[in-house]
């Protein structure tokens, strides 16, 4: 047969049975970078809610790909793929996008020096760190004593796969596409393998159900509002605007119990009854099955927006 047979072989085999630490060109493994942007200590513009918000939306609009990010009170972490073949000139596109993002969140929070220089990214050569990473990412406010559940960081991709976000950039089938486990109820093993932390509880966090309709329709209005503002990254307050939290919230309401409370809800929303009704006219706004969920678990509706007298959210 020759020497090169024993060679296949020998090349082959680890392919198509697992991605080892370091084969950075075996076929079937998903290579990701993970990048952390800092800011310079000890300045922490993510404690306002209105700079968490516009961040985002330029993160999920810059890196529509990513399988993971997360806004820390002062620094990001994203999780992005590597273009099979152009890895060093797909680094430096990543990184020209992130230099765009730093200084438009410079010039927006009037900082001056707000940002270190970005470290070069974690390479992750597999899909046994890949979980880790995302577990990593996830884990990072509960280790920081920022909260007591992943699920509970508004600002994070890890609510995304339980479908608690209105525009969700992460979901599970694709997770589980790529961390190759096509087995039932991934997001339940998922969630017992990154809430089985010291940080949270050892024993792991019960994962997120859906409530039936008797249940939700016991929900208080305030409930409705916050469950809502969750599902669309929005403060609560944004339902006194004309804008899709008013729609959202209305729709909802009426759907879940409060069909003839058509006054209350229209106090809530700093409007009249008239204008409710015309809302109501419009076609089904999006967001109604992520407040279902954000409804059904009040992880989802722990929101910090209130800074303390040193700047820390309450």
């Amino acid at each position: 047969m020759g020497w090169w047979w024993g060679v296949t072989l020998i090349y082959q085999i680890p392919f198509k049975v697992h991605c080892p630490v370091g084969w950075v060109f075996a076929r079937n493994c998903p290579m990701y970078n993970h990048w952390a942007v800092r800011t310079s200590t000890p300045l922490e513009p993510f404690n306002e809610f209105k700079t968490c918000q516009w961040t985002w939306n330029r993160l999920t609009s810059l890196f529509p790909d990513m399988l993971g990010a997360m806004i820390m009170p002062n620094h990001i972490h994203l999780i992005v793929p590597v273009v099979p073949g152009v890895g060093q000139e797909h680094s430096k596109q990543v990184l020209h996008k992130l230099h765009g993002l730093t200084g438009a969140l410079s010039k927006r929070t009037k900082i001056i020096h707000l940002w270190q220089k970005i470290a070069p990214p974690h390479p992750i050569p597999d899909i046994f760190h890949l979980r880790r990473h995302v577990r990593y990412v996830a884990l990072n406010p509960c280790r920081r004593s920022l909260c007591a559940d992943p699920l509970e960081w508004q600002w994070s991709t890890y609510r995304d796969l339980f479908g608690a976000s209105a525009f969700p950039i992460l979901s599970e089938r694709r997770l589980a596409q790529v961390v190759k486990d096509p087995r039932p109820k991934f997001t339940v093993r998922f969630h017992a393998y990154v809430s089985g932390d010291p940080s949270v509880k050892v024993q792991g966090t019960s994962s997120p159900k859906l409530l039936d309709l008797e249940y939700l329709s016991r929900k208080s209005l305030d409930d409705i509002l916050d469950a809502s503002a969750s599902a669309l990254r929005l403060p609560p307050s944004d339902v006194k605007e004309s804008g899709p939290l008013r729609d959202l919230f209305i729709h909802f309401a009426y759907r879940h119990g409060w069909k003839g409370q058509t006054a209350r809800i229209a106090k809530i929303c700093g409007v009249t009854p008239r204008s409710v009704q015309r809302i109501l006219g419009k076609p089904t706004p999006i967001g109604i099955s992520a407040t279902t969920v954000c409804l059904s678990d009040p992880r989802f509706r722990w929101v910090r927006v209130v800074k303390n007298s040193v700047g820390r959210w309450e």
